[in-house]
């Protein structure tokens, strides 16, 4: 009866150890690259802002800690002198390992370091390099309030440099406000002064020279001619267009 007792007993310690196995569940490690791979799968940006606030740093970001600090508004300071902000205080993230987020189109050109804006209620976010105090992306956003997201359908940005081509002081400023009205999707990446300054009508330059039916949109969209860029201009960098500011569009 001993024997048989002890063995019974052993019999019950192994079903326990099992049982508790199962309770364990899925070692944590396998969980991380499980939501890992299912995000990647998903591609969504929008599911990965909601991760901003949980576990930031499964998706490669991390919550920044300049959130109602002086970091925080110099940095909104920056970005504002590139672009018009909402007004609001944004969320505020960092990339910290760009692999884990190179599967998604919002982040495709991002570097670490780099530092995303999530502003809530303008649904819009704002992906921006410090080191060069350039922006690199904007993207609509939609998060809802019982913690789901769903991404409106993704319109590439398209960049524009702009050139004043007056003596008008603040111009281009000016006019990045009405692009980014009659441009939704529009992103000013840099401004500058034109070579000529006394350019009686606007001009629109496809950078690229591969555009021609984006081009043939903006310029019925701004009502601004397209042509080659005139003589004399430098051809900037970094930009799918530039606009040359006239005295058309005082």
């Amino acid at each position: 009866m001993e024997c048989v007792w002890h063995a019974t007993y052993k019999g019950r310690g192994t079903m326990t150890n099992e049982t508790e196995s199962k309770k364990r569940g899925v070692p944590r490690k396998y969980f991380i690259w499980v939501i890992i791979i299912f995000i990647s799968i998903l591609s969504s940006f929008a599911a990965a802002l909601l991760i901003i606030k949980n576990n930031p740093g499964l998706v490669g970001l991390s919550q920044s800690k300049e959130k109602g600090s002086e970091d925080a508004d110099k940095l909104v300071s920056m970005v504002s002198g590139l672009m018009m902000l909402p007004d609001e205080r944004p969320t505020i993230a960092t990339v910290t390992d760009k692999e884990k987020l190179s599967s998604q189109a919002f982040f495709s050109e991002s570097q670490n370091g780099d530092k995303v804006l999530i502003f809530t209620q303008a649904k819009k976010a704002v992906l921006y390099r410090p080191s060069t105090n350039k922006i690199i992306d904007v993207a609509p956003v939609s998060i809802g309030g019982d913690a789901t997201a769903s991404a409106k359908p993704e319109k590439k940005s398209v960049s524009f440099i702009l050139y004043n081509g007056t003596n008008v002081t603040g111009f281009t400023k000016t006019y990045e406000t009405k692009l980014m009205v009659l441009v939704q999707n529009a992103l000013v990446i840099d401004r500058d002064n034109a070579k000529k300054r006394d350019y009686a009508n606007s001009v629109l330059v496809d950078l690229t020279g591969a555009q021609p039916g984006v081009t043939a949109e903006l310029s019925r969209a701004l009502g601004i001619a397209a042509a080659e860029l005139p003589d004399g201009e430098v051809k900037p960098d970094g930009a799918d267009f530039l606009i040359i500011l006239g005295a058309d569009k005082k």
